[in-house]
């Protein structure tokens, strides 16, 4: 039975890494082709580099390092890329210190893969303004959640950030869109403009 169970075991695994294999090389083909169908598009793809979603919850920043030995596994993947596209969402209305942790620990991830694969990749983070799952209640990013996670992406000198959302309930959350961004959002990337990162003016 414990040779039954091992073989077993040898075989789910070599299975796996079989189906990871493909799913790259299929990930890979499917990149390329986009590649000559848009020449001029800038192409990626979502919340890569990966990281956990419970970083930052033991008061430090970093990704944990299952995530980060896969980010490695995968290198030749990121390679293909034009730019990367991380997620820094936040999950949940938690503490302020958490979340700033969250992001800083998956921007950082994203530098060190693109030091790995190509120094003068471009980093997009896709942020925004809403927690999730969506809380139709009191959905919106506190002013602090709101400044951490744009001034972080600023100051760590990525080329853009990205604010995007569910169409989901659009009729009923026009206005608290409207007002959040109005009130919050625009002032605080007024406020970002108005400020000169040190990392991006290394880079000029």
């Amino acid at each position: 039975e414990y040779w039954y169970k091992f073989n077993f075991w040898i075989i789910a695994n070599n299975n796996f890494f079989r189906l990871q294999l493909y799913i790259r090389k299929f990930l890979i083909a499917t990149i390329r082709e986009a590649k000559k169908m848009r020449p001029n598009a800038s192409w990626g793809f979502y919340g890569m580099p990966f990281c956990n979603y419970s970083a930052g919850k033991s008061d430090s920043a970093g990704c944990g390092r299952v995530y980060k030995k896969f980010n490695d596994r995968i290198a030749p993947l990121y390679t293909e890329v034009d730019a990367f596209y991380p997620s820094i969402y936040l999950p949940h209305r938690g503490s302020n210190i958490t979340s700033y942790l969250y992001v800083t620990s998956v921007l950082q991830e994203a530098e060190r893969c693109a030091k790995k694969v190509n120094p003068k990749m471009p980093i997009f983070a896709y942020t925004g303004i809403e927690y999730f799952p969506l809380n139709f209640s009191n959905p919106f990013y506190s002013k602090k959640d709101l400044h951490n996670s744009l001034s972080q992406a600023y100051h760590m000198g990525l080329q853009g950030a990205i604010i995007w959302s569910t169409s989901k309930n659009m009729m009923e959350r026009c206005d608290g869109i409207k007002n959040y961004v109005v009130r919050y959002l625009g002032p605080e990337i007024a406020n970002l403009a108005n400020i000169t990162s040190p990392k991006t003016a290394s880079k000029n």
